[in-house]
């Protein structure tokens, strides 16, 4: 060692020259130096202070810029915008302008809702109030419409000579009761009028169509032997509301195709009546009478019903409930239905203890003790 020493100044490191290592290779003392000199006359710095060689082994990004552009740059940055930071701007001021108007279209919506809701709720609660006032007051309307009617074995017949009384509907029942309806209309039916009949039966009621058909051979045979015209008829089916000892569980579903197949019957074109000669316009029947059982209230509830919401006109349909013969202390099951809804324009009894009891018309020549007929009964008869 020659015995020098760095020093240390201020930080920094200081080495002894190179006059040390000279001396100790003198023979090679000058050839590094002249090789340094050589470089350094000869290679050119880039801005950056770096050599050519340096400057290739660094990233593109050194070529283009220097430290110092980069503050220039940052620093005009500052003072004027870019155009692409202003387009940012822009993009951010359209945002929020449809933001604006999609929150307003929002509220425009919600407040048109919440009115449609609160319309639909407010009309929905007139509906199920306002309908039962409604109701009320059209069935009182139509009960206090109604003729009051006297009748007994002394009232002298009415002339049948209305228009609105050609078409007659009659609701049949089964067994005694088709008996005593047919029996009704075989000692009342008169030769001053043209009259269409038509028969509403139970869905395959086959006896009571054999028995209506029979008894329509016995008026033509009888209006034949006066030579009066007989009218005409048809047969209407419909469904049973509930059949013997059917299940309560199956009824609703069999009593909704019975309502359908009695509208059905109500709104059908008379097309036999209309080829008779009868006016195409007296679509409706004029008086509708039955004698129960369980279906002619639903035929005759119906009815009222539709006079009732105006679907029906009320100058047809004129209904009439007949009461049993056997039923001599208290109505029958169908007839206090009948009763207690009001539902039939005339209710008529044939006993006078019914009369009185409930206010009904008491008729007692209509099965047990009939009158004259109009129309002579054949001899066979």
């Amino acid at each position: 060692m020659s015995g020098q020493e760095p020093t240390h100044e201020a930080g920094k490191n200081h080495y002894p020259s190179s006059t040390a290592n000279t001396s100790r290779s003198p023979q090679n003392s000058n050839t590094p130096i002249t090789a340094r000199s050589s470089s350094s006359t000869t290679s050119h710095t880039s801005p950056s202070g770096l050599s050519e060689e340096e400057l290739a082994r660094l990233p593109p990004i050194f070529h283009r810029k220097t430290h110092q552009q980069c503050l220039e740059m940052e620093a005009n940055r500052l003072v004027a915008p870019d155009g692409g930071r202003g387009r940012m701007a822009m993009n951010a001021l359209r945002d929020d302008m449809f933001d604006a108007i999609f929150q307003f279209l929002f509220l425009i919506g919600y407040l048109i809702g919440s009115v449609m809701i609160a319309g639909f709720v407010l009309g929905t609660l007139a509906f199920f109030i306002g309908l039962p006032v409604y109701l009320a007051y059209r069935h009182r309307v139509l009960v206090s419409r109604r003729s009051k009617y006297s009748v007994s074995s002394a009232t002298a017949r009415k002339r049948l000579n209305e228009p609105e009384l050609l078409f007659f509907m009659f609701i049949m029942g089964s067994g005694g009761h088709s008996s005593e309806m047919l029996s009704m209309i075989e000692s009342s039916i008169d030769t001053e009028i043209g009259m269409f009949r038509r028969y509403i039966v139970n869905e395959e009621d086959v006896m009571t169509r054999e028995r209506i058909i029979a008894l329509e051979d016995r008026i033509g045979r009888r209006f034949a032997r006066i030579n009066a015209n007989p009218g005409v008829f048809d047969i209407m089916e419909i469904k049973r509301a509930r059949m013997v000892h059917q299940s309560w569980l199956s009824t609703p579903i069999s009593a909704a195709k019975s309502i359908w197949s009695i509208l059905q019957a109500i709104f059908a074109m008379d097309g036999i009546a209309m080829d008779a000669g009868t006016d195409p316009d007296w679509r409706f029947p004029g008086a509708v009478a039955t004698n129960g059982p369980g279906t002619g209230f639903l035929f005759l509830a119906i009815i009222h019903l539709l006079k009732m919401v105006r679907f029906l006109p009320e100058n047809r349909f004129n209904t009439m409930f007949v009461e049993s013969f056997a039923r001599v202390r208290s109505l029958s099951f169908t007839g206090k239905l009948i009763h207690w809804t009001n539902v039939a324009d005339v209710f008529v009894v044939q006993h006078e203890k019914l009369a009185h009891r409930y206010g009904k018309i008491l008729c007692r020549d209509l099965v047990a003790t009939p009158a004259e007929p109009p129309v002579p009964f054949l001899d066979e008869e």
